[in-house]
């Protein structure tokens, strides 16, 4: 940040140190900040297609689903090969569930770098979220064929691997992702709900309470591990992590609902028919 700062003060106009620094600011999480210099560069240089898709980007991870779509669109109109802006677009529509929209994206994208990895890997995640396992798994496979190191592909492969039922691959997969980012909580717990399936409550309760101590927003993380506690009669605790989940969330419905299942356990039938 010092070196662009020093480089923007000696040339105001300086686009790539003035983007450059936006970048900085949007990886540190500081999207305001990343805005601002994102719009100052694309004032200067309304055609700076790179800014242009990458304020797109930060718009779509604030959730500004809307205004990502537009620049998105816009660095597509500058640039029709563009890959990327045609990926992080069909990322948006798999975010806001328009999966077809996203699918012909993705597809678009991969059609123009058959070896965009992001693009295959998103493109298996959109077919997961449509139950299309089958050619999730081919996506995730292949992204991971071309980069075996990309954790994100590897426990999403897992995440469908449990879905399915095929517990030990999804192990497998977890493990991994895990070994390869050992702070990815979602990954932790993720490992945690193949555990509880199997019936390794034990370890279940290790892997949801290390993801907890890593994000404790986590707010599915605690209800699994209220649910795992349930499963194995241990109501107290049970109560105590649904409690607190449902602090969390007042208008969740999952952790009410298991804690009236946890009452109804305990012959405690009023409080559970109210739950």
């Amino acid at each position: 940040l010092a070196d662009f700062d020093q480089a923007i003060v000696i040339d105001p106009k300086y686009i790539w140190a003035i983007a450059g620094r936006g970048q900085t600011y949007q990886q540190m999480g500081e999207y305001d900040k990343a805005l601002a210099d994102f719009d100052r560069a694309i004032v200067i240089d309304p055609k700076y297609i790179w800014a242009i898709g990458i304020r797109g980007e930060t718009y779509r991870q604030t959730g500004e689903y809307d205004k990502a779509l537009a620049d998105f669109d816009r660095a597509i109109d500058l640039d029709p090969q563009y890959a990327w802006p045609i990926a992080s677009r069909g990322e948006t529509y798999r975010q806001t569930g328009e999966y077809d929209k996203a699918l012909a994206d993705f597809n678009r994208a991969i059609g123009i770098n058959p070896k965009y990895t992001w693009a295959i890997a998103h493109r298996g995640e959109t077919y997961r979220q449509m139950s299309e396992y089958d050619k999730a798994l081919a996506d995730f496979g292949q992204a991971i064929d071309l980069d075996p190191q990309y954790a994100w592909a590897i426990a999403n492969r897992g995440e469908t691997y449990r879905q399915t039922g095929e517990y030990d691959k999804a192990l497998i997969d977890f493990d991994q992702a895990i070994e390869l980012q050992p702070n990815d909580a979602w990954a932790i717990a993720s490992r945690g709900q193949v555990y509880q399936s199997m019936n390794r409550y034990n370890e279940a309760l290790v892997a949801f309470s290390q993801a907890l101590e890593i994000d404790s927003s986590l707010d599915w993380a605690l209800i699994e591990r209220g649910e795992t506690y349930q499963l194995m009669g241990a109501y107290a605790q049970a109560l105590a992590d649904l409690d607190k989940a449902i602090d969390l969330n007042l208008n969740h419905a999952w952790p009410i609902a298991g804690r009236g299942e946890t009452y109804r356990l305990m012959g405690e039938y009023a409080k559970a028919l109210n739950d």
